[in-house]
């Protein structure tokens, strides 16, 4: 005898219905629990070598795995909060990192985030009327958020 001679239609439509929900709640959990374990790693990983420099690419690691961003970059400003003291990036080999040029100093959408501490999410980074444009070496990013936040400066996008 199948489930359909046993229950009547409405009742049959509730339980599937009710156990998709329970699949996708379920396995939203389980995504959940994968980025813990990711945030957990990455608290654990920044604790292990406190020289700054290893914190912060630690941090910046961390935050582009979290996110499942390809590269990922953090600036950090001076004590007098006018420009970069430092400013790193993960995911880039050393030849891209060479033939990009020069690490960005604070001027641009940078800049403008040095000056006006908001978040900032932008559509098109190239097109923003304080953007400075890009090497000719790199690809142009589309899709990006910045934001700073205290004496750091931190920017994700995607490159198409």
């Amino acid at each position: 005898m199948d489930d359909a001679s046993i229950l009547p239609g409405s009742a049959a439509s509730r339980i599937e219905d009710l156990l998709r929900q329970f699949v996708s709640r379920a396995h939203e959990l389980l995504e959940t629990q994968e980025r813990m374990r990711g945030l957990l790693a990455a608290v654990v990983s920044i604790a292990e070598d406190l020289t700054l420099e290893a914190v912060l690419d630690r941090v910046v690691t961390s935050a582009r795995d979290l996110v499942g961003a390809k590269y990922a970059a953090l600036g950090v400003l001076s004590s007098d909060g006018t420009a970069l003291t430092h400013f790193l990036t993960v995911g880039m080999d050393d030849e891209t990192v060479q033939r990009i040029g020069p690490r960005p100093t604070g001027h641009g959408v940078l800049g403008l985030l040095i000056h006006d501490p908001h978040p900032l999410r932008l559509h098109d980074l190239g097109a923003h009327a304080d953007s400075l444009g890009f090497p000719r070496s790199t690809r142009p990013c589309g899709r990006s958020s910045a934001s700073r936040s205290g004496s750091a400066t931190r920017c994700s996008g995607t490159c198409t």
